[in-house]
């Protein structure tokens, strides 16, 4: 199987994945859309190998240059337009990467999230680098080195939610007692 097929096997995170379970079993969650990379950014297969592939070999900097030099498709603006038309509210980015929330490790606080963000072109082009930008944080690859994990096929998708202030937050992690 070559690099990019691994790559993409799995677009969506599991963040991602769980929104949907909410949303499919009716559980009250703000709306949400999920952004493809692949759909934003010309040639975006072969841009993610050469970054997974400088990425391990720690070139933390050159990675970050690559993605703030990222050109985007020419119907850019028009995506952006759509998705204004579902968001009436400011919305959060936040990353949905292939390899968190997995069952032994949850990279927690590793991504970046963005919120109460005004969706507007310039913005989504801001934020959207910003969460590609934390895939391939120095902070990502300790964490992966730490923990044992291949330090490659690194993808994401990109969540664009709708922000609302709540009352309350928190996370909870849950193991099931069976399996441990």
């Amino acid at each position: 199987m070559s690099d990019n097929q691994k790559i993409n096997q799995t677009p969506i995170g599991p963040k991602a994945k769980t929104l949907f379970w909410f949303k499919k079993n009716k559980i009250k969650t703000p709306k949400f859309t999920i952004v493809n990379p692949t759909d934003y950014i010309p040639n975006y297969d072969e841009f993610l190998i050469k970054q997974n592939r400088l990425f391990q070999k720690k070139y933390f900097k050159t990675v970050q240059k690559n993605i703030l030099k990222i050109k985007f498709k020419n119907d850019l603006e028009t995506k952006v337009d759509n998705l204004k038309k579902r968001f009436d509210k400011p919305v959060c980015f936040r990353t949905s990467a292939n390899k968190e929330d997995a069952s032994k490790h949850s990279f927690a606080g590793l991504y970046d999230s963005f919120i109460n963000i005004e969706l507007n072109l310039k913005n989504f082009k801001f934020y959207f680098k910003k969460c590609l930008l934390s895939l391939f944080s120095k902070r990502v690859y300790l964490y992966l080195d730490k923990n044992k994990i291949e330090k490659n096929n690194l993808n994401l998708s990109i969540i664009i939610q709708e922000y609302f202030k709540g009352e309350y937050s928190g996370v909870a992690f849950a193991n099931y007692p069976l399996n441990n």
